[in-house]
């Protein structure tokens, strides 16, 4: 029997995608900057018309921006949470292999996949990176174990097996 060591466990990690929003600050300031000081556009050497109507519509542009991002991504976040917690996922285990795929116009993809779980580029996170939970760095290699709760593109818990395991699994293939 294998056994496995848990590298990421979605209920153990803090909501960390807030990031994905923070930008949307910055834009803000200057939006509104533009709008409410009269030196910005002086700076900007914009015209005091035009530079009312650019920051009021940077700001408002910035602030749905960081409201709407925050929202979305706290709501998928929470939402993985509380399918991992009711057992609502996918649990994939097996060995970690290489692919190339053809992606047209002399464009190859490379990286690993499990099962039909892609893994892209030897690290980790996989599917939309803004909605991904943060995950360890992890170094994949052909042969690897590695066992997996996924709901979707989005992982929820990623374990892998300990290097006796590893072993065992590498010479049961070669037999």
């Amino acid at each position: 029997m294998n056994e496995f060591s848990v590298v990421f466990e979605i209920t153990k990690e803090g909501f960390t995608e807030w990031r994905f929003a923070l930008p949307g600050l910055l834009f803000l300031a200057v939006g509104i900057g533009l709008w409410k000081v009269p030196v910005f556009s002086r700076l900007f050497e914009m015209k005091k018309d035009y530079a009312l109507k650019f920051g009021k519509f940077f700001a408002g542009f910035a602030a749905f921006w960081v409201i709407g991002a925050f929202s979305l991504t706290y709501f998928i976040h929470d939402g993985l949470v509380d399918d991992y917690i009711k057992s609502n996922f996918e649990l994939v285990e097996g060995v970690v292999e290489s692919y190339e795929k053809d992606i047209g116009m002399g464009n190859i993809e490379k990286g690993y996949k499990l099962g039909n779980i892609k893994l892209w580029h030897g690290n980790m996170p996989m599917g939309p990176e803004f909605m991904q939970p943060a995950l360890k760095d992890i170094k994949l290699e052909d042969g690897m174990l590695m066992r997996v709760a996924v709901s979707g593109s989005l992982f929820m818990k990623v374990e892998i097996a300990n290097q006796k395991s590893v072993i065992d699994a590498k010479s049961a293939q070669h037999n």
